[in-house]
């Protein structure tokens, strides 16, 4: 049963442990088990993690859940930069150390829009969320790792996939990229509304005329004055030097222009 057993996890080749049951969920909840790795409590039979998570979900879930909560990444504003991924444990001890205060902002992936942190109730004391089962969380897990992916960064050296915040490569030892620096006022956009260089460079470059790629950058205003003198060709023209000018950015340029918001 979970709890009175020692497990082992293969990953990259190498095995891990003895782990405890109570070792497992913490791996779990900050995000390190992956779906390539392996579990076993043998070290004969390795099933992947989301498998052997599965099948060792005790009959009764309400006594032995992972709190979900737990595996959430959020991201919290520090004057005029966004900082995170973090976990709600190390963000409940941020708030408790008076790092992270009512008037920040906070933000996760259920989110729609940055909040005051005053307006989370979960982040207040005593409003912590009810645990959910194992299995449940597993699942969850195993969503937010492939919904991720959009997120991960590779080292432009040797294209090794890299953990968030990474400031060498561990394989070429190239120095990666710092995070943007914003103007006061501003923070970066969350995950999934990012607007990507080629992405806009293409819409320029192929349907710049009729301004699609203003649109997509979040300008609508100029988009519909493309639009409406598109039959001049003149902004098909313009358009080619706008992607020409997106491709000659760097990428920490472009977020600086487009993937910045207000705070409000």
């Amino acid at each position: 049963m979970p709890g009175s057993d020692v497990y082992f996890l293969k990953s990259a080749g190498k095995i891990l442990g003895p782990l405890t049951w109570e070792q497992i969920g913490s791996l779990q909840a900050r995000g390190r088990l992956k779906p390539d790795q392996q579990l076993s409590q043998d070290k004969k039979q390795w099933l992947p993690v989301d498998e052997f998570l599965n099948q060792l979900a005790p009959a009764n879930e309400e006594t032995n859940a992972l709190p979900l909560a737990e595996l959430e990444k959020w991201y919290y504003s520090d004057g005029s930069k966004q900082r995170g991924p973090v976990s709600r444990a190390a963000l409940l001890a941020l708030i408790d150390d008076g790092v992270v205060t009512g008037e920040h902002l906070v933000w996760k992936d259920s989110f729609a829009e940055w909040r005051p942190l005053s307006d989370v109730a979960e982040l207040r004391a005593g409003g912590a969320p009810p645990p959910v089962p194992i299995r449940e969380a597993a699942r969850s897990s195993a969503q937010s790792s492939h919904s991720g992916f959009a997120r991960q960064s590779f080292c432009p050296g040797c294209g090794l996939s890299l953990e968030p915040g990474s400031v060498a490569c561990p394989r070429c030892g190239a120095r990666q990229p710092g995070p943007v620096s914003l103007s006061h006022g501003m923070y970066a956009a969350p995950p999934g509304e990012r607007k990507d260089k080629m992405v806009a460079a293409l819409l320029a470059l192929l349907l710049g005329g009729l301004g699609i790629h203003r649109f997509y950058l979040g300008n609508p205003a100029l988009g519909l004055i493309y639009l409406l003198f598109c039959w001049t060709f003149i902004p098909a023209i313009i358009s080619l030097f706008e992607a020409i000018f997106f491709l000659c950015m760097s990428t920490s340029e472009f977020d600086a222009h487009y993937n910045v918001r207000a705070l409000i």
